[in-house]
């Protein structure tokens, strides 16, 4: 079971330039310590502004014990210190999300450069409903270029939801792939079938960019 942790802060006006670099320096010190770290900024969706910090694990019980290595780093705790107090962004995201398929690999980190993720809470009673939409429009995804994959999210601001991540090599592939599907009659005609039964409400959608 891989784990996504998930932890956004929104930038606080005149931080931008200041708050990539923290947000950088971050992911570089994590990388460093040995964890799959990358930066995300958020180009359309709920939450404009927000850098977020994404980290991979193994498993539950290894993000477990990287919280508990990151929080008793003195070299981390004091460089995350004076990044707090900086005063450039607040914390708006502390996210945990696990992988449904077990098997499910990641591609190497910064083949996909951007990311289009929705949310779903499912109605009373249509959990099975949406995961069986969800399974079903995984090769309309694959078949115009996308790489999804799906989550369950632990902990958060939407708990027991069902996430959709798809993953893209650019900006560019990202809007010829949402192109094609509003193109594509095979996956309009499963949209309307799902919308005219609907299992979930949409939470939360957004595309977001890996930051080099």
């Amino acid at each position: 079971m891989a784990i996504l942790a998930s932890y956004g802060f929104r930038t606080l006006p005149g931080g931008f330039s200041r708050h990539v670099a923290i947000s950088l320096e971050a992911r570089d010190r994590l990388q460093r310590m040995g964890y799959r770290a990358g930066v995300l900024r958020q180009v359309m969706g709920e939450e404009p502004g927000t850098l977020t910090t994404v980290i991979q694990f193994e498993n539950a019980k290894s993000w477990a014990e990287a919280t508990a290595k990151i929080n008793t780093d003195k070299d981390w705790m004091a460089w995350y210190a004076t990044a707090a107090d900086a005063g450039v962004a607040e914390q708006t995201v502390s996210e945990m999300y696990s992988d449904i398929d077990p098997n499910f690999a990641l591609a190497p980190y910064g083949a996909m450069k951007v990311f289009r993720n929705t949310q779903w809470r499912p109605l009373p009673g249509k959990a099975a409903g949406l995961m069986e939409n969800i399974t079903a429009s995984l090769s309309h995804i694959k078949r115009h270029g996308g790489s999804p994959r799906i989550l369950n999210c632990i902990e958060g601001a939407y708990p027991m939801t069902l996430g959709v991540s798809v993953g893209f090599e650019s900006l560019s592939a990202a809007g010829a792939h949402f192109d094609a599907l509003n193109a594509d009659a095979a996956f309009q005609s499963y949209w309307t079938g799902v919308m005219a039964n609907p299992t979930a409400q949409l939470v939360r959608t957004m595309t977001a960019e890996l930051l080099d």
